[in-house]
C-alpha cells in the first residue's frame, strides 16, 4: 500500500494535482480505498469522500461545490459517477502505468494549515456544506487518540465506518501511525450485526468504534463482547440504558464527543456505570460554556471552516476576546460539573418554549425511557390554538406477547377458514391467502407453486413424526400424508380444525395417524420429549404478537425434537426488505412517484411480525441446544410476495462439520447469468457464489438473477443447489452453491466453507 500510494501521488502530481486542489475518491471499502486516500494526501491535494451509496443529486452538488476535476475510482464503480466535466482515474486500469513511477514518497510535503480532507455534512438549507480540516488539526487528533483511549502496535482495530463519516479517520489512520493493524470490513459486512458480533467476540479485535445505534443492533443480536475489547461509542448521544447493557461485556468503554468542525472527537470519557458524561477535552483542546449553555470548542482541532460559506463561517467560527482564540459554536448545550467533566444536555434546536418556559425535550425523553415497558420515546410540541401549546410524548413500547393479540388473530383466521365456497380441492384449501399488492385472493396456480415448494423443503427433512403449530386447513398435512407415521396439528382456529376433521372422515387410514388440538402456539398440549423428527411452523409467525413470543415458542419446541430433528419455520417476512416491500405496495396502488415519507408512513401501519434473518442466526446464543440455523429464501417463478420478500428457517439439531469451498463474489468478479451457465456446462464439482444480485428486488439490473433461476440451472446441468439469505441485505442478495455429490449442502460463508447433510 505504501508503494502504490506513493506512485499514485506522483501520478496525481503529474496531472497538476497538489496543494489547493480537491480530488474526489469514489471507491468501495477495500485496499484500493486506502491506496487512493493516502495517494491523494501524499500528493499535497485534499481528498473529498464521494461514497457509492450517495444519491446522484448529492454527488453532483458535492463535485460541483468542491470544484473537483479528478475522481479516483475503479472500473466497476466509474459508470455510476454522475456525468460532469471530471476525469475518472480508474485505479485497477492504472496499476501497470503506476509501476513505472517512483516508489518513494513525493518531496512535496503538505503544509500544516492546508486541508487534509473536505467532508460534507448536512446543511440547514437542504444542501450539504463542506468542512475543511487542516493537517495540523488531524495530526493533533491522532496523536491525542494514541494516548487516550490509547492503541498499541499489537492491537487490531475493526474498521466499520464509511469514509463519508469523519470518524472513519480514527479507524483508518490511527493504526497506521502506531504500527497496529486494521480489519477493514466491506460496506455489506459492516452492516451485518452477526459478522460484527462474531469478530468482536473472537478475541481477534482489540478496538472497535461505532455509533450507539450499531452497538444497540449488536446487543439485539445477543452480543457477548470480549474481556480484551476496547469499545468507542460516539456520533450520537449515548443512552444510559445502552451503557448499562454494555458494561461488563468488554475491557473498556469510552464515550466520544465532537462535531466534524473540530476534527472528529473533542472530548472523551471512560464509562464505568450508567452515569454518562462526555468527559474532558483531548490534547490542545479547550471547552467553553457560552450563552444559553451552548458548548464552544477552541484549540488546535478547529477546522479551517466551511468551503465558500463566509456568512456561515462568521456565525459558527467566532473570535472570542474573552477566550483570546477562535471558537466553534457547536449548537449543543452542556454543563461542566464540579469534577470538570462535560455533560451533554441536548441540541439548542431541540429546545422548545411552552407557556413561557424553555424546555429541553431530550431531558423529558430520558426520564420516559426509564419506565418499564418503554423502548423509545419522542417529545415534541403540539399547538392546539394560538395560545394553547402542549408537550406531547410518543412512545414505542417494548413488545411482549399479549392474549389480546393472539385472540385477534384467532378471530381473523376463524372468519377466513369459515369460507369454503371457493374451494375446489378439499385437500388444498388456501382460503384466507390474499395478494398484498392487489388485495385479491391469490390465484390457485401461484398457491400451488407455493405449496409444492414448501412440501419439497419439508420432505427433504425426512418427516415421519410431525408436529405442526398452526396447521390451518391442513395443506401440509394432506401433502405429507404418504410420508408420515404420526401427525399432531394445533391451531387457534376451531373452524380450521373442524375443516380438517371433515376431510379425515373420508380417509380412515390417514385419520388414524392424526391428532388435532385447539391450542395457541404458546400453550401446546403435553407431549413426550424427543418425540418428533420435524416440527413445522409455516406461514404463521407473522401473526405472533412479538419476537419474545416467538422465542419462547421455539424454546418450548426444542425439547420435543429427537436427536436428528429439525424445526421448519416457513414464510417468514424479511425485515431487511420491508422498505422495498412497502415501496412496491404503494407503487402498485398509484402511478405517481412514491417518496420516503409515504413509505415510512406505510411501514408504520404494519400489524404483522417482520423479522431480520440475523435474529434467527443469533438464536444459537440464546438457545445453546441449537447447533445449526439455516436461512433459505422462498423461490418460485411467480414473482409474488412469497419468493420476493419471504424466507424459510431450518433449525437443525444435527451439527455437521464444515468443508472448504472457494467463494466467488458475484458483483466484484463480474458474474452474469451467461457466465454462470458456461461454468455449469463445464461440470465443475462445486461452484460457490457470494452476494448474488437478486432480480426480484433489483429488477432493472442486467447482472441480476433470481433464486428460481439457480434451481432451474441446477436441474438442467444435473447439480444440486443450496441458496442462502444468511448474509443478505436490503437488496436481497443471496449466496448459492452448486454441487455434484449426493448430499445437501448447508453452506457457511462466514467460515469460508460449507457443511453437508443427508438429503
Amino acid at each position: 500500500m505504501r508503494v502504490r500510494s506513493n506512485q499514485l501521488a506522483h501520478f496525481l502530481q503529474s496531472r497538476g494535482l497538489g496543494r489547493g486542489k480537491f480530488v474526489g475518491i469514489y471507491i468501495d471499502r477495500s485496499l484500493e480505498m486506502g491506496i487512493g486516500l493516502l495517494g491523494i494526501m501524499k500528493s499535497g491535494a485534499t481528498y473529498v469522500p464521494l461514497y457509492p451509496s450517495f444519491p446522484a443529486e448529492r454527488l453532483k452538488f458535492m463535485i460541483t461545490d468542491a470544484g473537483i476535476e479528478y475522481i479516483v475510482s475503479t472500473t466497476r464503480l466509474a459508470s455510476a459517477i454522475p456525468t460532469l466535466n471530471v476525469e475518472v482515474l480508474k485505479l485497477d486500469t492504472l496499476y501497470e502505468q503506476l509501476t513505472t513511477l517512483p516508489i518513494d514518497s513525493p518531496e512535496v510535503t503538505p503544509l500544516p494549515e492546508a486541508p487534509v480532507y473536505l467532508i460534507y455534512t448536512s446543511g440547514s438549507t437542504g444542501n450539504p456544506k463542506g468542512v475543511m480540516v487542516p493537517h495540523s488539526a488531524f495530526v493533533n487528533f491522532l496523536l491525542s487518540m494514541q494516548i487516550s483511549p490509547g492503541i498499541k502496535a499489537s492491537d487490531r482495530l475493526l474498521a466499520v465506518t464509511t469514509i463519508s463519516f469523519d470518524i472513519s479517520g480514527l479507524e483508518l489512520y490511527l493504526p497506521l501511525i502506531t504500527g497496529a493493524s486494521i480489519r477493514l470490513l466491506t460496506r455489506r459486512e459492516a452492516r451485518n450485526g452477526k459478522i460484527l458480533n462474531q469478530l468482536t467476540e473472537s478475541g481477534e479485535i482489540a478496538i472497535m468504534q461505532a455509533t450507539p445505534t450499531t452497538w444497540q443492533m449488536m446487543l439485539n443480536l445477543r452480543w457477548q463482547g470480549h474481556p480484551n475489547l476496547k469499545v468507542l461509542v460516539g456520533g450520537e448521544a449515548f443512552p444510559p440504558a445502552l451503557a448499562k447493557r454494555m458494561i461488563g461485556k468488554c475491557a473498556e468503554i469510552w464515550n466520544m464527543y465532537g462535531p466534524t468542525e473540530t476534527t472528529i472527537w473533542s472530548t472523551l470519557a471512560p464509562i464505568t456505570d450508567a452515569k454518562i458524561s462526555i468527559g474532558v477535552p483531548i490534547h490542545n483542546t479547550r471547552i467553553y460554556i457560552l450563552d444559553n449553555n451552548e458548548i464552544g470548542i477552541g484549540g488546535k482541532g478547529l477546522a479551517l471552516g466551511y468551503k465558500d460559506r463566509p456568512q456561515l463561517n462568521a456565525e459558527k467560527f467566532v473570535d472570542s476576546q474573552i477566550a483570546g482564540e477562535r471558537i466553534y459554536r457547536t449548537g449543543d448545550m452542556g454543563r461542566i460539573d464540579e469534577s470538570g467533566k462535560l455533560h451533554f444536555l441536548g441540541c439548542i434546536d431541540h429546545q422548545v418554549k411552552v407557556n413561557g418556559f424553555r424546555i429541553e425535550t431530550g431531558e423529558i425523553e430520558a426520564h420516559i425511557d426509564e419506565y418499564e415497558g418503554v423502548q423509545q420515546s419522542l417529545v415534541t410540541v403540539k399547538s392546539y390554538s394560538s395560545d394553547d401549546s402542549r408537550l406531547v410524548a410518543y412512545v414505542v413500547p417494548q413488545l411482549h406477547a399479549t392474549p389480546d393479540m393472539v385472540g385477534l388473530w384467532k378471530q381473523v383466521w376463524t372468519n377466513a377458514h369459515s369460507d369454503e365456497s371457493a374451494v375446489y380441492d378439499p385437500t388444498f384449501n388456501y382460503s384466507g391467502y390474499n395478494n398484498s399488492f392487489t388485495g385479491k385472493p391469490m390465484p390457485e396456480a401461484e398457491m400451488r407453486e407455493w405449496g409444492q415448494n414448501t412440501l419439497k423443503r419439508i420432505r427433504a427433512l425426512n418427516p415421519t413424526q410431525v408436529l405442526e403449530v398452526g396447521c390451518g386447513t391442513g395443506i401440509l398435512l394432506f401433502g405429507l400424508a404418504e410420508n408420515i407415521r404420526r401427525y399432531v396439528g394445533t391451531d387457534i382456529s376451531p373452524a380450521a380444525l373442524s375443516y380438517i376433521r371433515k376431510q379425515l372422515d373420508r380417509d380412515s387410514e390417514l385419520s388414524s395417524k392424526v391428532e388435532l388440538h385447539h391450542q395457541s402456539a404458546h400453550n401446546l398440549p403435553n407431549m413426550e420429549s424427543g418425540t418428533f423428527d420435524v416440527i413445522i411452523i409455516n406461514s404463521v409467525v407473522q401473526y405472533f404478537p412479538s419476537i419474545d413470543y416467538l422465542e419462547n415458542v421455539i424454546k418450548q419446541l426444542i425439547p420435543l425434537l429427537c436427536s436428528h430433528g429439525s424445526i421448519f419455520i416457513g414464510d417468514v417476512r424479511n425485515l431487511l426488505l420491508l422498505n422495498n416491500f412497502h415501496q412496491k405496495l404503494l407503487s402498485t396502488a398509484t402511478s405517481e412517484t412514491v417518496n420516503d415519507q409515504q413509505i415510512q408512513q406505510s411501514m408504520s401501519k404494519e400489524e404483522e411480525l417482520v423479522i431480520s434473518p440475523e435474529w434467527f442466526l443469533a438464536l444459537k446464543k440464546a438457545i445453546p441446544a441449537i447447533p445449526e440455523v439455516h436461512i433459505v429464501p422462498r423461490f418460485g417463478h411467480f414473482e409474488n410476495e412469497f419468493p420476493c420478500y419471504r424466507y424459510d428457517v431450518i433449525i437443525s439439531m444435527n451439527s455437521r462439520s464444515n468443508q472448504i469451498v472457494e467463494w466467488n463474489h458475484w458483483m466484484q468478479e463480474n458474474w452474469t447469468k451467461t457466465r454462470l451457465t458456461q461454468m455449469l456446462q463445464e461440470q465443475a464439482t462445486v461452484l460457490a457464489l457470494a452476494a448474488v444480485q437478486n432480480s426480484l428486488i433489483v429488477p432493472d439490473s442486467d447482472r441480476a438473477i433470481k433464486p428460481a433461476d439457480c434451481f432451474d440451472l441446477g436441474e438442467t446441468y444435473n447439480y444440486r443447489v443450496y441458496v442462502s439469505w444468511a448474509n443478505s441485505d436490503e437488496t436481497g442478495v443471496f449466496d448459492v452453491v452448486f454441487f455434484k455429490n449426493d448430499r445437501a449442502l448447508w453452506q457457511s460463508r462466514e467460515s469460508r466453507g460449507y457443511s453437508t447433510a443427508s438429503p
